[in-house]
């Protein structure tokens, strides 16, 4: 009976790790990258400050960005874990870079244009 049940795990086990993993469709993965993108930005902002006065300034933000978008903290680690266990946090990650420095550059020629 043991080794029924354990042939019958490996099995399983086996045809979970070859299923493909299911994309985000392309509204949910616009979604995330916004949030995600909005959290660097807000990051960014509160990097000028320092100590218990950067802290506060980061919480107020996360929280805000938090309701703007709708999401908490355990859907954050929800969508991480399935990046991570879908292996696409790379490519997430990458579509999040290039948005962020086309962001960036915007704010460059911005400032070079004043």
């Amino acid at each position: 009976m043991r080794r029924v049940f354990l042939l019958t795990s490996l099995v399983l086990f086996t045809f979970q790790a070859c299923k493909e993993p299911e994309k985000l469709s392309k509204q949910e993965e616009e979604a995330w990258l916004d949030f995600v993108e909005d959290m660097y930005v807000a990051k960014a902002a509160a990097q000028r400050l320092f100590g218990s006065e950067r802290d506060s300034l980061e919480e107020v933000y996360f929280m805000e960005i938090y309701q703007k978008h709708g999401k908490d903290s355990t859907s954050l680690d929800s969508f991480m874990n399935r990046m991570i266990q879908d292996m696409m946090l790379e490519e997430f990650y990458q579509k999040l870079n290039d948005r962020l420095q086309i962001l960036e550059d915007s704010i460059l020629i911005e400032q070079d244009n004043q």
